[in-house]
């Protein structure tokens, strides 16, 4: 006799995007060695508070640029479309 299946939703479960990636990937090795807060301080000068449009966070444009580095992507919208689908690169 054929059993029929019935959908039984479960709770949410929250995934740590953390546990998905090896702790020996490059990157990893690198946010670990690299404290790249003091870019703030740096380029403090250079953000207007005052403009409608959001601001980029100027330690994360440099964590971008140096995974576009480290990995070859020559183009900007390439490397916001990596950046999206490769979990390592978060």
């Amino acid at each position: 006799m054929q059993e029929v299946h019935v959908y039984q939703p479960k709770p949410v479960q929250y995934l740590d995007i953390e546990a998905l990636i090896p702790k020996n990937h490059i990157l990893c090795k690198i946010d670990k060695l690299l404290d790249l807060s003091f870019v703030r301080e740096l380029t403090v000068s250079y953000y207007c508070c005052n403009i409608s449009r959001p601001l980029v966070d100027p330690e994360l444009f440099f964590r971008m640029i140096l995974v576009g580095y480290i990995f070859r992507i020559q183009y900007d919208r390439k490397l916001c479309e990596e950046i999206i689908y490769n979990l390592a690169y978060r």
